[in-house]
């Protein structure tokens, strides 16, 4: 599957997804995929595993040392430019897009290159942290 791990972190890299004292900026934090707004799913603790149907965002790992998932989307067949805005509670906007291409060897082994760009500026991979 394609899925982002992000965490959010300040100019002095503090990790800004701290559920118990940032509570107003995590939780008021969405996402927005194909005109839907998704809101925050608290899965702190949650070693969730699952299909390719996309949830939207979730935080997951500690109460300190949280961390956002955005996905997930089928990773077995082509997307091209993907994209999804995730709108920060303190008013601005990151654009994440993403291409995934699946091409075949000679052998017939699926070969899978993935794209990345945040707000336009190619990245290169899922996980991502971001300076807010």
């Amino acid at each position: 599957p394609v899925e982002f791990d992000l965490t959010v972190v300040n100019s002095a890299n503090e990790n800004l997804l701290d559920s118990k004292s940032n509570k107003d900026f995590v939780f008021g934090t969405t996402v927005t995929y194909n005109g839907k707004e998704y809101k925050v799913i608290d899965a702190l603790g949650d070693d969730f595993v699952g299909g390719t149907d996309f949830y939207g965002i979730k935080l997951v790992g500690d109460e300190k040392n949280g961390q956002f998932k955005i996905g997930r989307w089928n990773g077995n067949i082509n997307h091209q430019d993907i994209a999804f805005t995730i709108n920060w509670a303190d008013g601005s906007h990151d654009m994440i897009a993403f291409t995934n291409k699946i091409t075949y060897n000679e052998s017939g082994t699926a070969v899978v290159n993935r794209t990345y760009t945040l707000n336009g500026t190619p990245f290169t991979s899922h996980k991502l942290t971001i300076v807010k």
